[in-house]
């Protein structure tokens, strides 16, 4: 498990009692922050994985699988191919 890209979007200031805060200077220090912070993230997710079946049913394998999260929805892609029985099958479950 790795995480290849995080950017802050949008960055709002309610109140500013610091004086001078700038909401675009705090996103590019996020943002720049978060390429320090993603390649020690990925060291810590090295430990940690996530089983993902490479077939479903004996007909079905997957492949290409992307879990990704933006806009607070969680996308989950997955190409499924159609494997079709073998003749040996076909003519063993028919005789049964």
């Amino acid at each position: 498990m790795s995480i290849n890209n995080l950017n802050v979007d949008k960055v709002l200031i309610n109140t500013d009692n610091i004086g001078g805060l700038k909401a675009i200077t705090l996103k590019a220090k996020l943002n720049l922050a978060m390429t320090v912070i993603i390649p020690i993230a990925n060291n810590i997710l090295t430990g940690f994985s996530v089983a993902i079946p490479d077939h479903f049913t004996s007909y079905f394998l997957l492949s290409d699988i992307i879990i990704g999260y933006y806009n607070s929805y969680l996308m989950l892609g997955v190409t499924i191919t159609f494997v079709g029985p073998t003749t040996e099958e076909i003519y063993s479950s028919s005789f049964e």
